[in-house]
């Protein structure tokens, strides 16, 4: 919630500044050196304010048209924060099914090995798993596999 709430702040902080950077240039350009008319200051102004204000409330924002083009916003970003929802929920799943698999033998041959064959590519999975930081998640299916491990 609180990074929702900052980027909202860094927004409205990012849009005044746009907004303000732009009609400061337009008064410039045009007092001092006189290369926009009152007209074209008019225009410019409004645009940075807009454009400020989009930014500003890019978070509520749900569609905008500028002549006629539309832009969806807020579809777009619900949609896409639940696909990326979605593929975490998929990779704890991956991983959860590759750590049932790793205590698994492999049907070889015995080797006179004093450590078990599974245990190095556990600890490279877990690894990934810790990289992911997905521990939480498949705690008990880590136990599990380590008490079979230890066991074997």
């Amino acid at each position: 919630m609180k990074t929702k709430e900052k980027r909202s702040k860094n927004n409205i902080v990012f849009g005044a500044v746009v907004g303000l950077a732009g009609i400061a240039c337009g008064l410039w350009l045009l007092i001092s050196l006189e290369k926009l008319s009152g007209a074209e200051f008019v225009a410019s102004s409004l645009g940075f304010a807009v454009i400020g204000l989009i930014i500003t409330f890019a978070a509520e924002i749900q569609e905008f048209s500028i002549a006629g083009n539309s832009v969806k916003l807020k579809e777009l970003r619900t949609e896409a924060e639940r696909t990326i929802e979605e593929l975490k929920q998929a990779r704890t799943e991956v991983f959860r099914f590759l750590v049932q698999k790793s205590i698994e033998f492999s049907g070889g041959w015995a080797t006179d090995s004093r450590v078990d064959e599974r245990v190095i590519p556990f600890l490279k999975l877990f690894k990934q798993i810790e990289k992911f930081d997905s521990v939480n998640e498949l705690e008990i299916d880590i136990k599990k596999a380590l008490n079979v491990l230890m066991v074997g």
